[in-house]
């Protein structure tokens, strides 16, 4: 027992209890954090591999196989739908008797495809640069699930090559994925969405909320499938409990630019 002394630090010639269990338990700490810093940055690091492994996989297909504009159907239209809005057109399908208000296909792809008409100015080119864009958006969401599988899932590399990446690798995929359309940026907003949505369930907060919902927007603006990841997403998140703050910044960031988008559009149609 301790005397009133050594309480009160009175005595010197008492020895203090040993603190080395505390001192122990913070090294300890300490080197969790650490290796799980070097985890962490070795599941980047192989995403980044995985990424230019399948980037450098589509480019080589794309030479054995060369792509005509056209030959899928939609990449045209989606072509053609980017050159109209970067001559000033309005977002009209100029193939077609009239060129009437296009109705189909939301706004996400032919704006980046006015860009790079923006910058072409040829058919040749812009089908070249959005070809190349599809490919790195393929190779880049190819590295996100990669990260997801490691890091979030824990999957083996073995095992998450062959369920993760190995879908990615067919040759439909390959094909596909390479084309100017709309799937590879879907994609891409998907997983990121889903990254998001692990690091919103980790810390919830407004600002992650936001950066959810910005994402799944994007999505949604590229494919209207997207509408479906704003239901799904919002399901998960409250069966998470996710603070209402968070998801309520999460709701209105995802639904507001798809309502913004659908009055406009209706506008433009009624428009003619």
């Amino acid at each position: 027992l301790w005397c009133e002394e050594c309480v009160n630090g009175e005595r010197s010639d008492v020895t203090r209890a040993p603190s080395e269990p505390r001192f122990t338990l913070h090294a300890s700490r300490l080197a969790s954090r650490r290796m799980l810093t070097r985890v962490a940055g070795s599941h980047r690091r192989e995403a980044v591999w995985i990424a230019g492994a399948v980037a450098i996989t589509y480019w080589a297909a794309q030479l054995a196989a060369p792509h005509v504009l056209g030959g899928f159907g939609d990449d045209a239209v989606y072509v053609a739908l980017g050159k109209a809005i970067a001559a000033g057109d309005g977002y009209r399908s100029i193939y077609a008797a009239g060129q009437p208000g296009h109705l189909k296909y939301p706004p996400g792809l032919p704006l980046v495809l006015a860009a790079l008409w923006t910058l072409g100015r040829s058919v040749a080119t812009v089908t070249w640069m959005a070809k190349t864009l599809s490919v790195l958006v393929s190779a880049t969401a190819a590295g996100v699930v990669w990260w997801i599988a490691r890091a979030k899932l824990g999957l083996r590399p073995l095992i998450a090559l062959v369920c993760a990446i190995g879908p990615l690798l067919m040759d439909p995929a390959i094909l596909y994925f390479s084309l100017p359309i709309s799937e590879p940026y879907f994609l891409l907003a998907w997983v990121a969405a889903l990254a998001a949505a692990y690091r919103l369930q980790e810390r919830p907060s407004p600002a992650r909320g936001l950066a959810l919902g910005a994402i799944v927007a994007t999505a949604t603006l590229f494919r209207t499938e997207g509408v479906a990841l704003i239901a799904g997403f919002a399901l998960a998140l409250a069966l998470r409990r996710v603070p209402w703050r968070a998801m309520g910044t999460y709701l209105a960031t995802a639904i507001a630019p798809v309502l913004a988008w659908t009055a406009l559009h209706a506008r433009l149609v009624a428009a003619g």
